[in-house]
């Protein structure tokens, strides 16, 4: 799959949250991607925003908080996402770093799959059965909590970002710092 079409499904499965009912889609926003990528403003140009949230109704008393980020915002962090994505591929590929396989699907509901539960349980009682800790970290609400630097120094070290933060042009080869630079503008972070 291409950079064009990774970012058609990221926008197109990958923007608005399942939980919303049919008639909210995002399916001209993937189709236009490319006139849209030329109509809207350059992300530095463009100021940061909230994202919206809102509550959902869940099965008994609970509810879950939903957010929608700005359109542009999110449709510049789906394509440096999409065009970074072999990159990203690689770093997430190693079987210690994560239970399942993480991949941009061309034929399923969403673009990115939803975790297989049962596979993280089982992966957490094969570390736990061979260490005597486990740390599990739920990054499902990081957005408002993550330190957006933390990042970039996972995947190139904190020193190797201090070194290459300057000049910008240096950054956007460094997926991470780009990341970082665009939670920031989106407001995700």
């Amino acid at each position: 799959m291409g950079k064009s079409e990774r970012l058609k499904r990221l926008l197109a499965a990958g923007y608005f949250p399942s939980e919303l009912p049919p008639p909210f889609h995002t399916d001209d926003i993937a189709k236009y991607r490319e006139v849209i990528g030329k109509a809207w403003p350059s992300n530095s140009n463009y100021k940061k925003s909230a994202p919206e949230t809102f509550s959902s109704p869940r099965v008994g008393i609970w509810r879950r908080d939903l957010s929608i980020v700005n359109p542009v915002a999110q449709y510049y962090l789906s394509r440096l996402i999409a065009e970074e994505w072999v990159a990203i591929r690689k770093y997430l590929r190693p079987k210690n770093l994560n239970a399942q396989e993480v991949d941009i699907a061309d034929n399923d509901l969403r673009s990115v799959a939803i975790p297989d539960w049962e596979l993280i349980r089982l992966r957490e009682q094969e570390i736990s059965a061979e260490y005597d800790h486990i740390l599990v970290a739920d990054i499902s609400r990081f957005y408002g909590t993550l330190y957006t630097h933390a990042i970039p120094w996972a995947m190139h070290t904190k020193a190797y970002c201090k070194k290459h933060l300057e000049p910008p042009r240096d950054c956007r080869r460094l997926f991470g710092l780009s990341y970082a630079a665009m939670s920031v503008w989106s407001s995700m972070a």
